[in-house]
């Protein structure tokens, strides 16, 4: 039974290696794909210019972020946050050039770019259709025919419905009540209504100390409501949930570590510093001694995703020092987390690769001489 359990465990080995093989596979047909697609993209626009008309033209920042983000998917896999957020604007940048070529009239064109943003990024909602009028015209005939259509099948249902019956008045007796009630009962101040919520609590908290109050069950409501609308992709509703969650808890760090992930999509890179830096500093006030290997490698693992979308969101502002620290304390607590340290590896490699770094070098280089 031992020979067999070791057998199981080198095919289940094998059978995540080969899986990891054609993930990288795939990885590398995107890139080759990616790059087709942009030589094909330069040979039309130099077709435009030798008939004369006028190319639709990119920046030279553009150009060099494309060829970056095609250089970082080459390498190998990306880590997933940094992956993601580049796709994504790659597709925005696809979705911009197409509404360019729909105003100036080449559909066809509008519509290659759009499913390249597609093909890009197909996780994003944000899909447009492009349409001649020809198409627009058949499409707006389909849409008038099949509400006719619905129209009459409601009026071929309305016409075998029953007229209304007539009304009829239904007197009801009650019995009269023992008792008399005053004519207007007294109501509760808002004081009065806290004193009795506060007693109710500890009287719950002395038959059971785990119980929570209505704020703190509120709070943990809104979080979820909050990771609910993260999954969905609504990052806007997830951080509105988010802060009405840490204004009930101000000690809530996992609300602050996910509205800076948050914010870090929606490209509020300075608001994400600020959210991962409170959630780091809540963090790290909790004590680790006495709890076991598990509860110990999750609290560790907390903190190197604060520090990891901090230094994500100083890559972007440009603060590579401060990026630099950042993955190095964030490796230091995700020792034994794989996936963790890929993206930090992913991290590292964008950072050094940053021209605001080689300038600094050469700056502190030519300032020591």
């Amino acid at each position: 039974e031992k020979e067999r359990e070791k057998e199981e465990e080198v095919e289940r080995i094998a059978a995540q290696k080969e899986r990891e093989k054609e993930e990288k596979e795939f990885e590398l047909q995107r890139v080759q794909s990616l790059n087709t697609e942009l030589e094909e993209e330069r040979r039309r626009e130099e077709e435009l210019k030798e008939e004369g008309a006028k190319p639709l033209s990119k920046t030279e920042e553009q150009q060099a972020r494309n060829k970056e983000v095609a250089d970082e998917l080459r390498r190998g896999r990306t880590g997933i946050s940094v992956n993601r957020f580049e796709c994504e604007r790659v597709a925005a940048e696809q979705r911009t050039i197409a509404d360019a070529y729909y105003k100036a009239g080449f559909v066809a064109e509008a519509k290659a770019h759009e499913q390249k943003a597609r093909d890009a990024a197909p996780w994003v909602e944000d899909r447009r259709e492009y349409e001649t009028p020809e198409e627009a015209a058949r499409r707006r005939e389909a849409e008038d025919a099949k509400l006719a259509e619905e129209e009459e099948r409601r009026r071929a249902v309305m016409a075998d419905v029953p007229a209304p019956r007539q009304s009829a008045k239904v007197e009801l007796n009650f019995s009269k009540g023992k008792r008399s009630m005053p004519a207007r009962e007294r109501l509760e101040t808002d004081e009065e209504v806290a004193l009795r919520e506060a007693e109710d609590i500890r009287q719950k908290k002395i038959a059971n100390p785990d119980a929570k109050g209505p704020a703190e069950d509120q709070g943990l409501w809104l979080k979820q409501r909050g990771d609910h609308f993260y999954r969905t992709r609504d990052y806007r509703a997830a951080i509105n949930a988010y802060t009405s969650c840490v204004d009930l808890d101000k000690r809530n760090a996992l609300a602050f570590s996910n509205r800076a992930l948050c914010h870090l999509r929606l490209g509020a890179f300075a608001e994400c510093v600020a959210d991962a830096t409170t959630a780091f500093d809540l963090l790290k006030r909790v004590k680790l001694e006495g709890k076991d290997e598990e509860e110990r490698a999750q609290a560790m693992g907390q903190r190197a995703r604060c520090l990891f979308r901090r230094g994500i969101a100083h890559v972007r502002l440009g603060m590579a020092d401060q990026a630099l620290a950042d993955v190095d304390a964030a490796a230091k607590h995700a020792e034994d987390n794989e996936e963790l340290k890929d993206d930090l590896q992913e991290l590292r490699r964008a950072v050094a690769g940053c021209e605001a770094v080689r300038l600094k070098g050469e700056g502190d280089r030519l300032f020591r001489q």
